[in-house]
């Protein structure tokens, strides 16, 4: 960050690293420095997206986590959506029903994102769920 802080990827990395220890206000500051915003999300910044659905969803803001949602729902019909990003926010909803759903549909879509589904701090509240052992299993990453 020091050699070029106009890297977003890295301010968006930064941002989940605060989410998981629960200091929600740097975790938004880092994620608005990756360029972020909850209103334009495009095809492009959709990762950067759900980690801010899930960080909103964490600090409970689940009004603006919900925004996300919609958001990819609206960009769903002139772009490809990432179910995997959808799960993200669902995820920091706590809402597991539709997480796994999102998850499917990530599945379905052959999403490169779930290479990522046992390294992801999106999703360790739903490691002891049958159906994410399962979903490992299928993509090859059960142990």
């Amino acid at each position: 960050m020091e050699l070029d802080p106009g890297l977003e990827w890295v301010h968006a990395q930064l941002s989940w690293a605060y989410g998981c220890k629960g200091d929600y206000p740097q975790a938004i500051t880092e994620n608005e420095k990756a360029g972020t915003e909850v209103h334009r999300i495009s095809a492009e910044n959709q990762l950067n997206a759900a980690g801010l659905g899930w960080i909103y969803a964490l600090a409970g803001r689940r009004g603006d986590a919900q925004k996300v949602i919609s958001q990819f729902k609206e960009l769903e019909a002139p772009a490809d959506v990432d179910h995997y990003n959808v799960a993200v926010v669902y995820a920091g909803l706590g809402e597991k029903d539709r997480t796994f759903e999102a998850l499917e549909r990530a599945y379905a879509q052959r999403s490169g994102s779930l290479a990522f589904l046992n390294a992801d701090p999106f999703f360790k509240d739903m490691s002891s769920d049958p159906r994410y052992q399962d979903l490992l299993r299928r993509i090859g990453l059960s142990q």
